[in-house]
């Protein structure tokens, strides 16, 4: 997964074909238009505020894409709080993303840093956001077998990929299927995420005071590994068609994963980040976006109206209100807004 997708030369994000939109094999909510952008920034500008006005104050992206949402976000943060002296800090390893981010942001050229690591930021105040990063982390592969979890590979043989199924390898892995157990149907197939510890401890070194913002679709624990979600969640898109064999067209389609957000939270939480808030989309912009909403209600013209579609669309229940949900995570200070879901580390299935 992580060679079709990130290959230098051959991987799927190394094309620079579009990704995202209409030309591209899918949507997101930066896509949908500027209004998710919009209430970010309006959650960042309170969270600037109960860190104690932090100059700079810096906000670290990591999957930009062509550096939309940051746009949105700077564009607006530049209306609402004149004030704050912001850095805006992208993670982007592919040059052809880094010049289209360049070239997107050049009105915002000195407050804008590019970075093809994050290893090279350190000690910062502020945000790491991401929006559907978490999803394209390469996954294993494990199905139930005459009680025994074994662990999908993939062979070359005379020209083609082949599956074989083999021992778990890996002491990670290892080590969560112990925890999983194996009461589940025969032939129950599932996805783990290995590396967040080490992709969170990085994070962690680069902010070291402030929080982290998580947006993607995914389930806490149970619902992930559902008995019921018997084939997993792994999912191919190309042109906007789903599939389910990521063996096909592999670097000319995107493969992705739901996301646990139990072991996404756990990876923060060990790494000094303490969970605040976990919530679905719909609630959270609804929750943030007051401010906005009510800006828009009092000096609503025709051009309003695209702003309002857009909340539609991000927030409605059969599109993308309830299939993503968002993580806030805080370090070394203590968000001032009180979470919106009641008892977030339940709702985790992580203990208090």
């Amino acid at each position: 997964m992580e060679t079709a997708l990130y290959h230098e030369e051959h991987g799927y994000y190394a094309s620079p074909a579009p990704k995202v939109g209409k030309k591209g094999d899918f949507i997101t909510s930066v896509s949908v238009g500027a209004a998710f952008g919009k209430i970010l920034a309006h959650r960042l500008a309170h969270i600037w505020e109960d860190q104690g006005r932090p100059s700079p104050f810096s906000i670290i992206e990591m999957g930009a894409d062509r550096g939309d949402l940051a746009y949105d976000i700077c564009t607006e943060l530049n209306t609402l709080v004149p004030e704050c002296h912001w850095h805006y800090h992208i993670i982007e390893p592919r040059e052809e993303s880094q010049l289209a981010q360049s070239k997107k942001l050049k009105i915002f050229q000195e407050s804008i840093s590019i970075h093809p690591t994050i290893e090279t930021l350190h000690g910062l105040e502020g945000v790491f956001l991401s929006n559907e990063l978490i999803d394209a982390f390469p996954v294993e592969i494990i199905q139930l077998q005459q009680g025994q979890w074994m662990q999908l590979f993939i062979e070359v043989e005379n020209g083609h990929f082949r599956k074989t199924w083999k021992q778990p390898t890996t002491p990670e892995l290892q080590s969560f299927i112990t925890t999983l157990g194996t009461d589940f149907s025969p032939d129950y197939t599932t996805e783990f995420r290995p590396g967040l510890d080490s992709f969170f401890s990085k994070v962690a070194a680069a902010l070291t005071r402030g929080l982290i913002i998580t947006v993607d679709y995914g389930f806490p624990r149970s619902h992930f590994y559902d008995p019921k979600r018997s084939e997993g969640t792994l999912q191919t898109y190309q042109n906007h068609q789903r599939g389910t064999d990521p063996l096909e067209a592999v670097g000319r389609q995107d493969i992705t994963t739901h996301v646990d957000f139990t072991q996404l939270a756990n990876a923060q939480i060990k790494h000094g980040f303490q969970v605040h808030d976990f919530t679905a989309q719909a609630r959270f912009l609804t929750h943030h976006g007051k401010a906005w909403l009510l800006q828009l209600e009092q000096h609503f013209t025709p051009q309003s109206l695209p702003s309002v579609q857009q909340f539609q669309t991000l927030t409605h229940p059969d599109f993308l209100g309830s299939k993503f949900h968002v993580l806030e995570t805080a370090k070394g200070f203590l968000p001032s807004s009180p979470p919106i879901t009641n008892g977030p580390l339940e709702v985790l299935e992580i203990p208090s």
